[in-house]
């Protein structure tokens, strides 16, 4: 899952605290890891924009959506995440391998 992200001010520390309980239950049970966290570098334009983007992944869709429908998620995003963000914006990705995409062919990919 691609997330933007977008706090509201002064609320990314309570966003932090959805983060440590999202890893300490719901999303950690079901398979989601935080790959990729970053902030987004403003380019001095006037526009709100996206604060920072972060990368997780899940084993399957069906692990996001279960953990979605969870009791424990539902506690952590709306004790956390929801007020915390003034908006925000989750891109459901998948991994494509190499080998699958040439047809199973053990050759490196050459970048």
């Amino acid at each position: 899952m691609l997330n933007f992200l977008a706090f509201k001010p002064g609320m990314k520390e309570e966003y932090l605290k959805y983060g440590k309980a999202f890893a300490e239950s719901a999303g950690s049970s079901r398979g989601g890891d935080a790959k990729i966290v970053g902030s987004v570098i403003k380019d001095g334009g006037k526009g709100e924009g996206w604060d920072e983007v972060a990368l997780a992944h899940y084993p399957s869709l069906w692990n996001f959506a279960d953990m979605l429908a969870s009791e424990d998620y539902q506690e952590a995003n709306q004790s956390y995440r929801v007020g915390s963000l003034r908006d925000t914006c989750i891109l459901f990705t998948s991994e494509v391998g190499i080998a699958e995409m040439r047809g199973g062919a053990e050759e490196k990919a050459k970048l």
